[in-house]
């Protein structure tokens, strides 16, 4: 008997009421793996299609540093690195820079977040000097062209002659 818990409740149907229980047994995707220790949940611990010793689910198909199971997580092509066309792989979206690996523009500055990495701005934030402009119409190098235009040029938005030809940009 758990004190203060419903032994009728055994959640896991491994015998032991849940009050006690310190281990849940539960199997959602039936690879024989419980929850609570499953490498890969959603995928079958077993499977390993192409025999490097990593379960599918934990495998990164396309190398973007994400696993499929997280690709699955974060609604991401697993066979693309770069499901946003940003310049940014999806992993480092999700672990560096906390920007959204399915939009190609995080914040909605009208730079993509790769560019705006590239070039040092700030991609999770849309105004960053807080004048109530966005970024991509804001012009970091005073060269007449807004940091949007240069991206779409492909100048460098913090130089103002890209090319040192002696004539701004």
């Amino acid at each position: 008997k758990c004190p203060g818990s419903d032994d009728r409740k055994d959640i896991d149907g491994d015998g032991t009421p849940d009050g006690c229980d310190t281990f849940d047994h539960r199997d959602t995707d039936s690879d024989g793996v419980s929850n609570q220790i499953d490498a890969c949940p959603g995928f079958n611990d077993s499977e390993d299609s192409d025999s490097d010793g990593t379960p599918d689910g934990c495998d990164d198909s396309d190398g973007d540093g994400l696993t499929d199971y997280d690709e699955r997580v974060y609604a991401t092509d697993s066979t693309d690195p770069d499901t946003d066309d940003d310049g940014l792989e999806d992993g480092e979206e999700v672990y560096n820079y906390s920007t959204d690996p399915t939009e190609r523009d995080t914040d909605s500055d009208m730079m993509s977040d790769g560019f705006e990495v590239t070039y040092s701005f700030l991609p999770t934030i849309a105004d960053e000097e807080s004048d109530g402009v966005v970024d991509g119409e804001n012009d970091a190098d005073a060269d007449g062209l807004t940091n949007f235009e240069e991206e779409v040029l492909g100048t460098h938005p913090r130089d103002d002659d890209t090319d040192d030809d002696d004539l701004t940009d």
